[in-house]
């Protein structure tokens, strides 16, 4: 993310901050994302991006609900955010939803332009971490049967002469399996 501007980016520390509006996030969770100043350097332009921690694969997408902002394509649709002109602003928030499926640790990199010749090129934020948490049960008793749910997928009960045992929905299933995979991905590293 380096603008081209026949200048070479300061070495200080940027009078930029970048955060998000969570620690932790979840797949497909939406969290607010924040460029603002910390003295009285405005920004002209700016581009930000979402990558793994560990390294410069972009993840997720970003929306925009001001005229200041804009999506762009890098790898994929809306995987980054930038300026639309070079107006003078103080503060930019966008949107970045999380992707579906496991993505580890996240940090916000952005370049922040204060005018053509001076600009900081690797803002950072924080890591913003992966909620890695499996599964959100809830227990219900239903007709004297046990009813539980798992992440939202509900499991039902049948029962009768010929069948007392526990069925589960299709979702259900599909959701504990996608769950036991997550965990496996996770603790593989991948």
């Amino acid at each position: 993310m380096f603008p081209l501007h026949d200048a070479l980016p300061q070495n200080s520390n940027p009078p930029y901050i970048l955060v998000s509006s969570k620690d932790t996030y979840s797949n497909g969770e939406k969290i607010t994302v924040s460029l603002t100043t910390t003295d009285t350097a405005l920004i002209k332009g700016f581009m930000i991006q979402a990558r793994k921690a560990n390294g410069d694969i972009l993840v997720g997408s970003f929306e925009v609900s001001n005229a200041d902002a804009q999506t762009l394509t890098c790898k994929s649709p809306a995987d980054a955010v930038s300026h639309t002109d070079s107006n003078l602003k103080s503060n930019i928030q966008v949107t970045w939803t999380a992707p579906d499926v496991l993505t580890g640790n996240v940090m916000f990199r952005a370049t922040v332009v204060k005018s053509k010749k001076t600009f900081w090129t690797n803002v950072v934020s924080t890591a913003l971490i992966y909620n890695n948490k499996v599964s959100n049960t809830t227990t219900t008793a239903l007709n004297g049967h046990t009813v539980t749910a798992l992440n939202g997928h509900t499991a039902t009960t049948s029962h009768g002469s010929s069948n007392s045992g526990f069925r589960l929905s299709a979702s259900f299933t599909f959701g504990l399996m996608l769950g036991v995979l997550t965990v496996i991905a996770f603790l593989l590293g991948i």
